[in-house]
């Protein structure tokens, strides 16, 4: 505990600093690669450079560590110093190096939309950096795995001897970052959260930019700088109306006091919670899951959906501006291997946007059949050379990968129409509302490409909000939640889509002149529509900062072991510095999901028998083998022989068996002397101790 608070800010400001120049980096090797087919966009293309050249890597490691052991520190900065130095020699041979000042100026203004966003919630996250609570656990466990291994695929720390069955590509970026620029795990996962939220502001706002990029620069910049704010901390109008109008006419006496005060996961909770029903969804916007700190798979998956969206305005354009045949194909296969990568990062999101880019190859196979053979034969190979990009990209993935048995069925209950207007029903009118102009007498605003887009784009938005109102997804969530996965999975998608798609279609009404609308009544108008969603930003800027006088401000996710768990925390230590082969398991408590059960396994990514039960149920598929587990781990704890351990033991051949706290309340008949006489006790520290079950 004996730690200064200049010491942590020092140590949090370091580790940033090593982590944003790696990100430089890789942004100006990524834009160098990409500069020539981006020249004419409002930033060079430089917002989607960095997420580009960094899956790029990634991608590459992924396959190689396939094959070798090359997801090594030392192997991973000898690799990107390579590339670096290759892509500097290549650009400058060619004469790409030199800069104007114009050029300049857009860069630095783009990389502005990165850092300021990106400080911003460093600063937050800074009061609340503790890796514990929700499923933070699983989370850094992944990572903490990824940082442990050389070689993939990466080992379910929660099951040893096999690898992760879950997409966890986000995962393995982070700790590809954290490893790239010498960042401890603690610090990466904050850095890494971030790093999503400033590339989720810094896309939003390059997408709708690009989308108007025909408006007056006014309105372009101010649309744009709209949608990087909604998709970060704005929500729907459920804060607004529950949170905020509500208690007003509670303290009038026109309303009835609620069960309860507002809280700040209520617009996530309403359908089903909100009078109280058997049908409970969940459904999610950015901005919660950046406040609860969660680095899931929906969150990690977010700038690469927004990458997708810039990539596919690029194909379009290209289409249309008749570019030549490659530099098209370029675009519409580097779409078809995001969509790909999704499948590794997010599967839900490869699944929705699968369909999409598949709706788009097909729209274009009937558009090409009315223009002859030669379009017709060209829009087949397009549509062959993408499905073919993106089976190939997912491939390495889903070799090892066992899909679980779920299926699609038709639901039996459905959402009041009242609560899904209050979720998703602002940002479909004011896309709608954009379409429409689009289509009409002013579609000059937009060019076709845009036009195009804006209405593939809110179709789909609308249709993933509607999809959990028909059929859903399998899984073992009870009754009352039998749709609330599809619907947390599709909504979080829907909220996306159409807040991008409703900026542009506000930024098109304050295009529009009209005499009997004045311009400023249509601005008063959408700055009132825009009070209600972006009113969450104030619950999501006051919930983060308001502990600041509560709590130290550091970016290390593992401080609270010193603090509260510091014999953990010595054990996690001990383990990092003495563990040794990393391939024998340990064994620990198994714990209920969301609870401190298997904390030492994910603080140092070291794998154990058994981790959350219930989420390796899910993700094998209900495989009875998770139950065994918990059960072997159980007798192990609570034997009362010798003899009577040995059998798990022989099963499994752990290395280190964990006896704390967490085992005791766990095991309360556990005879802890007899477990230290498996072995050999390695390390104590108070009433915690090691167990060496292997001594030398």
């Amino acid at each position: 505990m004996g730690v200064s608070a200049l010491t942590l800010f020092g140590d949090s400001i370091l580790a940033a600093v090593a982590w944003l120049l790696t990100l430089l980096a890789l942004n100006v090797v990524g834009w160098l690669v990409i500069r020539p087919a981006t020249s004419a966009w409002h930033d060079a293309g430089w917002a989607i450079a960095r997420p580009l050249a960094l899956l790029g890597l990634a991608y590459a490691i992924w396959l190689a560590g396939q094959l070798v052991p090359v997801f090594r520190a030392d192997a991973l900065r000898l690799l990107a110093l390579l590339a670096v130095a290759a892509t500097v020699f290549i650009a400058w041979r060619r004469g790409m190096l030199a800069v104007d000042r114009a050029t300049l100026r857009r860069l630095l203004a783009a990389e502005l939309r990165f850092l300021l966003p990106f400080g911003f919630y460093a600063a937050m996250r800074g009061f609340s950096h503790d890796i514990i609570g929700l499923e933070k656990f699983m989370d850094f466990a992944f990572m903490n795995s990824a940082m442990a291994t050389a070689s993939l695929p990466v080992a379910d720390p929660w099951f040893a001897g096999e690898p992760i069955n879950y997409y966890y590509f986000g995962h393995y970026v982070a700790a590809l970052l954290s490893k790239l620029s010498g960042t401890p795990a603690g610090y990466g996962y904050n850095l890494m959260l971030a790093t999503v939220f400033g590339w989720t502001f810094q896309l939003a706002y390059a997408f709708v930019a690009e989308m108007t990029r025909h408006l007056e620069a006014g309105v372009r910049g101010a649309m744009a700088f709209v949608a990087g704010v909604w998709l970060t901390i704005g929500g729907n109008i459920h804060g607004f109306g529950y949170g905020f109008i509500k208690p007003l006419l509670v303290e009038t006496g026109l309303v009835d006091a609620p069960r309860q005060v507002f809280l700040l996961s209520d617009p996530t909770r309403f359908v089903g919670h909100d009078p109280p029903t058997g049908d409970k969804l969940i459904h999610e916007f950015p901005a919660y899951t950046f406040y609860v700190g969660d680095l899931h798979a929906h969150l990690s998956n977010l700038p690469a959906v927004l990458l997708l969206a810039c990539l596919l305005l690029a194909w379009f354009r290209a289409r249309e501006e008749a570019t030549p045949a490659a530099a098209s194909w370029g675009w519409l296969l580097v779409a078809a291997w995001l969509v790909g990568l999704f499948a590794m990062t997010n599967s839900w999101d490869g699944l929705m946007y699968g369909v999409l880019l598949g709706t788009v190859l097909l729209a274009h196979f009937a558009s090409a059949l009315r223009q002859g053979a030669q379009a017709t034969v060209a829009a087949v190979g397009d549509g062959v050379r993408a499905a073919a990009v993106t089976a190939a990209a997912a491939l390495p993935f889903i070799l090892y990968f066992h899909t679980n048995s779920a299926t699609f069925l038709p639901t039996h209950s459905h959402t009041p129409v009242w609560q899904w207007l209050i979720l998703y029903g602002l940002q479909s009118a004011l896309a709608l509302a954009g379409c429409l102009i689009a289509m009409g007498s002013h579609r000059s605003l937009l060019a076709a490409p845009e036009r195009r887009l804006l209405i593939l784009l809110t179709t789909f938005g609308i249709a993933f909000a509607l999809v959990p109102e028909f059929v859903y997804m399998t899984d073992i969530y009870g009754a009352e939640h039998y749709r609330a996965n599809t619907a947390f999975k599709f909504g979080f998608q829907a909220f996306v889509m159409l807040t991008l798609c409703a900026c542009v279609g506000m930024a098109l009404l304050l295009s529009v002149r009209s005499a009997r609308v004045p311009r400023a009544a249509v601005l008063i108008l959408l700055e009132l529509a825009l009070v209600p969603p972006l009113f969450y930003g104030w619950f999501f800027v006051q919930g983060g900062f308001s502990v600041w006088h509560q709590r130290e401000w550091t970016l290390d996710g593992q401080r609270y072991l010193a603090l509260s768990h510091p014999e953990d925390g010595a054990v996690i230590a001990w383990l990092a510095e003495h563990g040794g082969d990393r391939q024998r398991p340990l064994v620990e408590a198994v714990g209920d999901s969301y609870s401190f059960g298997a904390r030492i396994s994910s603080n140092t990514g070291r794998p154990a028998i058994l981790g959350w039960p219930v989420h390796e149920q899910l993700w094998r598929g209900s495989d009875p083998e998770v139950w065994r587990r918990r059960d072997d781990v159980k007798r192990l704890y609570e034997a009362r022989s010798v003899e009577e351990a040995k059998p798990v033991l022989a099963r499994y051949r752990p290395r280190w068996l964990i006896v704390g706290r967490y085992e005791r309340e766990r095991y309360p008949t556990m005879n802890a002397d007899l477990l230290a006489s498996l072995g050999r006790v390695a390390f104590r520290s108070g009433e915690t101790f090691i167990v060496d079950l292997d001594p030398q």
